[in-house]
């Protein structure tokens, strides 16, 4: 299995899983992917508050999950 996820990973396939936030919670400030009332959206965790732009997380809307965002989207470069 580790074997097949290094091969992805080498061909640029992302390979996570969710992470429940009771089992742990992000770094400070680093921005991922949570799961909240039945949708994805990008938060991150500040002073033990989760934070998104989109909207004010309250206590009521806790994410129960979270997963690191993929590697930034780059061009490749073509030689000429």
């Amino acid at each position: 299995m580790a074997e097949l996820k290094q091969k992805l990973r080498d061909n640029g396939v992302f390979v996570g899983r969710w992470i429940p936030v009771s089992e742990r919670l992000p770094k400070d400030n680093k921005e991922v992917l949570v799961y909240l009332d039945d949708k994805p959206f990008i938060a991150w965790f500040e002073n033990g508050e989760w934070l998104t732009d989109d909207f004010i997380v309250d206590k009521e809307f806790e994410p129960i999950a979270w997963i690191p965002l993929p590697e930034p989207y780059k061009a490749e470069s073509k030689d000429i």
